[in-house]
């Protein structure tokens, strides 16, 4: 669930740009292997998916659910089978770290399901049409400038050797999980205790000593963090995503701060960190139709950045069991 641009299918962008950009190995670019959350399996179309659809001049994709079979057979040769497992064992021995990023990309989409069923969270019909309209309108694009001629559809099926209809519907599976995505990762945000936090980091003791000085002259935090501040927070101010209550070193010291005032310097990897608390908003409670309309107004002022997924991210892996053994059961390896 890359996070800056959870409205972007990287999935589909990835498989258009092997497509449109190689016409040899030696052009492949390397794996994405950035965590993701994308559902890989399909959904049945609602009436606005399907208008959409519709509207940006594709064909609608049938609501029927995929066929699910329940064999482990893949293909046949000689009359001999060939497992699923046996295709799963070979891709893990070749390309381990893909492998392991799409099982996550499942993963992370059956977690936004479970978040989003416990929420309630119901999407705006509108929302849905125009992010699938937005979503086949640049895949269209994509493929006039690069597709030697070609309609999305016939590029679907010539170059990547997909039936288009069912390409579709995993184009829509994934985006409808990004947009649950984005508000499964806000609310439960807006249902925690946060802190509003700047900071200032720096990889120098100079630079350290020189900013105790100056925060003690008086001196603006923000200016401060826009000057000295080594990251790239440092050009808004210092200002990051909110901070939940947790127990790491910088949600400890968040929530030690009191509000208006400059906590550490603490140590994280090599990096010292000031820190200051904007502000503590109440946390909000209830299911989407109490907190929906103030997840929708949070999110128009700012999008989901790396931090905010990550800690959602940590606490659901506490929040919801997971187990990867059948997987690596499945194709004989021990569970790391």
């Amino acid at each position: 669930m890359d996070t800056t641009d959870t409205t972007r299918s990287a999935g589909v962008a990835l498989a258009l740009a092997l497509a449109l950009g190689c016409q040899s190995a030696a052009n492949r670019p390397p794996p994405d292997t950035r965590p993701a959350r994308r559902a890989t399996a399909l959904a049945p179309a609602t009436g606005a998916e399907a208008g959409a659809a519709q509207d940006a001049g594709e064909t609608p994709v049938p609501r029927a659910a995929p066929k699910v079979s329940g064999t482990d057979v893949v293909a046949m040769v000689a009359d001999q089978p060939v497992l699923a497992s046996e295709l799963l064992g070979a891709w893990l021995f070749r390309e381990s770290p893909s492998v392991r990023t799409y099982l996550e990309e499942v993963i992370l989409s059956r977690l936004v399901a479970a978040e989003a069923r416990r929420f309630e969270i119901e999407l705006d019909p509108q929302l849905v049409s125009e992010a699938l309209r937005e979503t086949f309108a640049q895949m269209k694009v994509e493929v006039q400038e690069n597709g030697a001629g070609l309609t999305l559809d016939q590029f679907i099926e010539r170059r990547l050797g997909l039936d288009p209809e069912t390409y579709r519907a995993r184009v829509r599976a994934e985006k409808l999980v990004d947009l649950l995505a984005e508000r499964c990762v806000r609310a439960w945000l807006l249902e925690n205790e946060r802190a509003e936090v700047r900071v200032i980091v720096l990889d120098t003791a100079d630079a350290v000593d020189e900013v105790r000085r100056r925060l003690a002259a008086g001196e603006d935090f923000a200016e401060l963090a826009r000057e000295l501040s080594i990251e790239d927070s440092g050009v808004d101010g210092g200002r990051m995503p909110p901070v939940v209550r947790s127990n790491v070193a910088l949600a400890r010291l968040a929530f030690a701060t009191p509000v208006g005032e400059v906590g550490g310097p603490i140590v994280e990897q090599d990096r010292t960190l000031f820190l200051k608390v904007d502000a503590r908003p109440a946390a909000l409670e209830g299911t989407w139709a109490e907190i929906g309309q103030a997840v929708e107004a949070s999110l128009e002022v700012t999008s989901i950045e790396d931090p905010e997924y990550w800690q959602w991210k940590d606490a659901m892996l506490d929040r919801y069991e997971v187990d990867m053994s059948p997987f690596f059961g499945l194709v004989g390896e021990p569970l790391r």
